[in-house]
Parts: C-alpha cells; sequence; structure tokens
C-alpha cells in the first residue's frame, strides 16, 4: 500500500513537472512571439517616419563661382532641419555635416572645384540640384506655385517633378507615363490671411490615399472615396509650408482646398 501511494506520489510529482515545463514553455514562446510582433511594429513606425522625413524635405539651391570654387546657397522651406552630408561638383564631392535650419539659409563655402553640374546629398538619401527659374512665364512665377515631385507608389524611385499654379487643383483624368500606380509630394509655402488655415482634401477612388502635413500638423493617411480636413492655428501674415502626400492608381481624382492662406514667394 505504501508503495502503491509512493508511485502515486512520484506520478504525481511528474505530472505536475510536466505541466510546469509546458507552462513556462508556452509562455516563453507567447513572449517571444509578443516581442517579435512589438519589433515589427516599431520598425514599421520608424520606417513611416524615415519615408514622411525624406519626402518632405525640400531645399532650394543656388550654386555660384567664387574664385573658381564652388559656392552654395542654401534655403530650407520647410518646417524640419535639414542635414547635408555630401556636395558634389561634377564627379568631385566633399563629404561633411551642414545644417540647414528650418525656413532659413546658410551660405557654404567649398574646396570643389566650380563646375555646371553640381548637387547636394542629404542625411536622408535626397539629392537635390539648382530649381531653374522659369522666365517663359514670369507674371506666373511671382506668385508662387506647387512644387510636385512624382515617384513610383512606395516613393523609392522619383520619377520627375512638375509645377502647379492654384491653391486648388484636380486632376480627374491625369495619367502619368505607364505606371499602374503612382505617388507625388506637392509642397507649396503660405501666408496665413487669418488667424486659422483650413485645408480640406478630397478622394474621388476607393484605392486612393493622402496626407496633409503643415508645421507639425499631420492628417495621417487618409484611403477611400472620402474628404477629410485640417486646420492650423496661426496669425495673420506668418508663413507656413504645407505638404500634401498621395498614392493611387491612374486616372487620379484628388481635389485640394485652402481657406485663409495665399503663396508666398
Amino acid at each position: 500500500m505504501k508503495f502503491l501511494l509512493a508511485n502515486k506520489g512520484i506520478s504525481t510529482l511528474i505530472a505536475t513537472g510536466i505541466f510546469i515545463i509546458l507552462f513556462m514553455t508556452s509562455t516563453l514562446t507567447m513572449l517571444l512571439i509578443f516581442k517579435n510582433y512589438v519589433n515589427y511594429f516599431e520598425a514599421i513606425r520608424e520606417e513611416g517616419e524615415f519615408l514622411v522625413n525624406k519626402i518632405s524635405e525640400r531645399l532650394i539651391l543656388e550654386f555660384k563661382n567664387s574664385s573658381g570654387n564652388l559656392l552654395i546657397y542654401a534655403f530650407n522651406p520647410t518646417t524640419k532641419p535639414i542635414i547635408i552630408t555630401q556636395i558634389w561638383s561634377s564627379h568631385s564631392f566633399q563629404i561633411g555635416e551642414w545644417v540647414v535650419p528650418s525656413q532659413s539659409d546658410i551660405t557654404i563655402q567649398t574646396n570643389l572645384n566650380y563646375s555646371e553640374k553640381c548637387k547636394v546629398v542629404t542625411s536622408n538619401g535626397n539629392i537635390f540640384t539648382a530649381e531653374k527659374p522659369i522666365t517663359e512665364i514670369p507674371e506666373i512665377s511671382k506668385i508662387g506655385k506647387w512644387y510636385v515631385q512624382w515617384y513610383d507608389y512606395d516613393f523609392n524611385t522619383k520619377l520627375g517633378e512638375s509645377y502647379w499654379y492654384s491653391l486648388s487643383f484636380e486632376w480627374n483624368n491625369l495619367y502619368y507615363l505607364d505606371y499602374s500606380r503612382i505617388a507625388f509630394n506637392a509642397s507649396a509655402n503660405v501666408t496665413a490671411l487669418s488667424s486659422s488655415i483650413k485645408i480640406t482634401i478630397f478622394l474621388a477612388t476607393g484605392t486612393d490615399s493622402a496626407r496633409v502635413i503643415i508645421d507639425g500638423i499631420d492628417s495621417g493617411w487618409k484611403t477611400g472615396k472620402t474628404t477629410f480636413h485640417v486646420e492650423k492655428t496661426t496669425s495673420p501674415g506668418t508663413k507656413h509650408t504645407i505638404i500634401l502626400l498621395y498614392r493611387g492608381s491612374p486616372p487620379i481624382g484628388i481635389s485640394i482646398n485652402i481657406i485663409d492662406a495665399d503663396f508666398t514667394i
């Protein structure tokens, strides 16, 4: 009888031990899965922030000949500092770290020989060259414009750029090349006309997405046939940069309406 009780006690201990091992194993597995999910979503968040920062960058550059060397005037119209890490003149380059503050300009004196083919590279990997003035339409160039950069759907490859000369644009049958899906980043500098700037976006197609950013106010990506609004509290005469991000399938159906703001040069 004692032998049976002893065996029963040992069996109970073994079963308890197996249960504890299985419980700890399953718990550890769940913790590892949860940690992987946390790491994955954190990576997605960081990638999204990097993408927004990258496509929000813009530099207005002027390259000058200074006694044979390249002199750069750089203006940053956006709300975040931009770091220039490389300067190229033809096939020669100079590496450094030049910070262009938000809505400010700097002058960079390089030790590179001046050439007609100059560019800069930022810490986010963007490449900028000098923007040529539009002399063919002087009456339009004086009032400002939307600066539009065209990309593939994932914003990985820049396809080109264009300019739109209105605070409101709508292209229900706009196609770009032969791409089945397309994206663009449109930015404009505006001056507030009252105590707030009101922005309304309309998306005509259920599969398209858009996002508006104005000085820290971010609508986030909105998808589908929808209308959404963004409002920025400000004061009359204050300058702001509006950024509109879009991706979808041509024909493009999107319109933007901005109240109490006008272009600034």
